[in-house]
């Protein structure tokens, strides 16, 4: 009786089909990192060096290396678009909505580093000197949307949102903002929270 064959497990996931829905992800993010340097973002940060993970909330480097604490929101930005594309789209494949969230991932940084959000931004007492986002700190923001939407698949629901109200408290705490505040600030900032934000010390040493 012959054996069968043994199967590489990776050999499930490199298929035509695959590696088409791939390169369509990486399309759309060249098609975002083209978009965000005709509004004249920088590729990386201005100092002329890329750092794994920049400590500071409200330091100039923030939003223009790879990781920041503003990161963790868009791991938030990618479990909101599971379970939003999950709702709507139930029928469709997963790989197609994956795309799709890419396609949001990359509005999103476009229109976050439009100069009218800039300039909106700069409102608030935490980034008072925003330039925009690297083009770098976008790629890797859409690569945290896509690590958050992939928790929210294998996770359940109740996980999910224990791992969403730990980011969102920790942030507070510790750069006193987040996703909420973030959104509070854009559409009705107010003066209590802007007085509480102005009093937040920029962390030393804790992942440096």
């Amino acid at each position: 009786m012959k054996k069968k064959d043994k199967k590489n497990p990776l050999e499930r996931y490199v298929t035509k089909e695959n590696a088409i829905y791939f390169s369509i992800i990486i399309f759309i993010i060249l098609i975002m990192a083209i978009i965000e340097f005709s509004m004249g973002r920088l590729l990386i940060c201005d100092c002329g060096y890329v750092s794994f993970w920049y400590n500071y909330a409200n330091g100039p480097g923030n939003s223009q290396h790879l990781f920041d604490w503003y990161t963790f929101t868009h791991l938030i930005h990618g479990m909101f678009f599971y379970f939003i594309l999950w709702f709507f789209f139930r029928k469709m494949p997963l790989e197609k909505r994956l795309i799709l969230a890419v396609l949001l991932a990359g509005l999103f940084e476009v229109f976050e580093n439009s100069p009218m959000m800039i300039e909106r931004y700069r409102q608030t007492e935490l980034a008072l000197g925003y330039v925009g986002d690297s083009i770098l700190n976008s790629v890797s923001d859409i690569f945290a949307m896509f690590v958050g939407f992939i928790i929210a698949k294998k996770s359940k629901i109740w996980i999910t949102i224990l791992i969403v109200l730990v980011i969102e408290i920790s942030l507070g705490i510790i750069i006193r903002d987040g996703l909420i505040l973030n959104v509070i600030n854009l559409i009705y900032p107010t003066e209590f929270i802007g007085q509480w934000q102005s009093g937040a010390t920029r962390l030393i040493g804790i992942f440096t």
